[in-house]
């Protein structure tokens, strides 16, 4: 990704992955904070690991497992990619309701995209595929659009 777009477009991804982080970081979920790119990266405390044993990115923050390797981490930038994407639409939208909202109506738009304006696919995810015997990580996490785009883009990284 370029990182250029993070730091311009995307400050709300930061902004919101950094708060995210640190407060996993206060509440001693995770452990080890240091960053990569634009990313604050740490690592889940072997207890919570044992309950929580995927990588998640929200916003510009990661929590990674134990096992992280180099297809999750590519999984893991496409989510930045598409946060950064949800900050662009969130800034435009925000600039074309200006005359109407005035400028703390774009700041809070454009504040409040990114990670925020994915939930949607988790509840549209849930409505479509979530039925007795379908666990929720199968219907719910893996069943949501940015998901599954995630999914299909490392796949065909891998099959290179």
């Amino acid at each position: 990704m370029t990182y250029w777009l993070a730091f311009t477009v995307g400050l709300p991804t930061l902004v919101q992955g950094y708060v995210l982080g640190l407060l996993t970081l206060t509440f001693g979920f995770t452990r080890y904070p240091r960053f990569d790119g634009p990313l604050l990266v740490t690592d889940w405390r072997p207890w919570w690991g044992l309950r929580w044993h995927y990588c998640t990115t929200i916003g510009a923050w990661q929590g990674r497992p134990v096992w992280f390797n180099k297809w999750t981490d590519w999984h893991e930038d496409i989510h930045l990619m598409q946060f950064v994407d949800e900050n662009a639409k969130g800034l435009v939208l925000g600039a074309c309701l200006t005359p109407w909202l005035g400028w703390k109506g774009l700041l809070i738009i454009w504040g409040t995209s990114g990670a925020a304006w994915l939930l949607p696919n988790y509840i549209t995810a849930a409505v479509r595929y979530w039925r007795p015997g379908v666990s929720f990580m199968d219907a719910v996490y893996k069943g949501s659009g940015h998901e599954d785009h995630a999914y299909d883009s490392t796949e065909v990284e891998r099959s290179k």
